[in-house]
């Protein structure tokens, strides 16, 4: 820039040419205040409220940097829960199942800061509670009962109970036989004779008779009645027993052929059971 000024010197005027050099000075950009929240974006459903401010507090200029920072603020939005999905199939066919349904933090989600939606995403509850089939299982054998015969060739038995456990609920029965039968005894009896050597010897004074007799082979007697059960559920047993007295053997006669012991299952409904009741959680 240049410029006339007056100068003067002892008495005398004088003009002289003044030159100025003017140096720009950068300004920074500013923010405005925020303008007020806009309308939401949508009137129903999820939405979003936005609000802006301005660099023009002042504008930047000669070179001035830029505002720092967003010039955009988004206002918060709460998360809220869609509706509930559909229950899925129950875990188990039979016995304590669960099924469950979930739901999602969607309607809308939170954002900007809101807060999440509140409890759980996932409903459980109990389902097919009905107890399942439980099938038949052998328990381990019972003792051997006794020998038919003290002697010579007899036989016994043994058993073993369905109750390990037992059948319940429709469940099958144990497959295969509850008795098993040995021969027992197999020696011979001492002094045992031919059936048509058997004789009675009767003695008198200077003589000995042989008078033969008629041999008698023992008879079952009529079974007697059941003893009471072992159990009162879930399966047990009974027996019965007979005697070889009907008539007993005689004179060489053979013993009752079979077993003098009898064993019965008895009781064999599944016991009570606690109820599973229904429970949501």
């Amino acid at each position: 820039e240049r410029r006339c000024s007056k100068l003067e010197i002892k008495g005398q005027t004088k003009w002289m040419h003044v030159y100025s050099i003017v140096f720009p000075v950068a300004v920074h950009g500013g923010f405005s205040d925020w303008f007020e929240w806009r309308p939401c974006s949508v009137t129903c459903g999820q939405g979003v409220q936005e609000r802006i401010r301005q660099c023009n507090n002042p504008l930047p200029a000669n070179g001035g940097r830029r505002c720092e920072g967003p010039d955009t603020d988004a206002r918060s939005l709460d998360g809220n829960w869609s509706e509930w999905g559909l229950w899925e199939e129950c875990s188990k066919s039979c016995g304590q199942g669960n099924r469950t349904r979930t739901r999602t933090c969607s309607d809308p989600p939170a954002q900007h800061g809101g807060k999440p939606c509140k409890g759980s995403a996932v409903e459980s509850v109990m389902c097919n509670i009905r107890p399942c089939p439980v099938d038949g299982e052998w328990s381990s054998w019972l003792p051997w009962g006794p020998c038919s015969e003290t002697c010579g060739k007899g036989t016994q038995s043994r058993l073993r109970l369905c109750n390990n456990p037992p059948p319940s609920n429709d469940g099958s029965r144990c497959e295969g036989s509850d008795t098993q039968t040995q021969v027992c005894n197999k020696r011979r009896c001492p002094g045992k004779v031919p059936r048509e050597q058997r004789q009675l010897v009767v003695s008198f004074p200077n003589s000995t008779c042989f008078l033969s007799k008629a041999v008698m082979d023992g008879k079952w007697a009529a079974w007697t009645s059941w003893s009471a059960c072992t159990v009162s559920c879930g399966g047990g047993s009974r027996q019965r027993t007979r005697h070889c007295s009907d008539p007993a053997p005689q004179f060489g006669g053979h013993k009752c052929e079979g077993n003098d012991i009898q064993i019965d299952f008895c009781n064999s409904d599944p016991c009570p059971s606690k109820c599973f009741g229904c429970k949501r959680y």
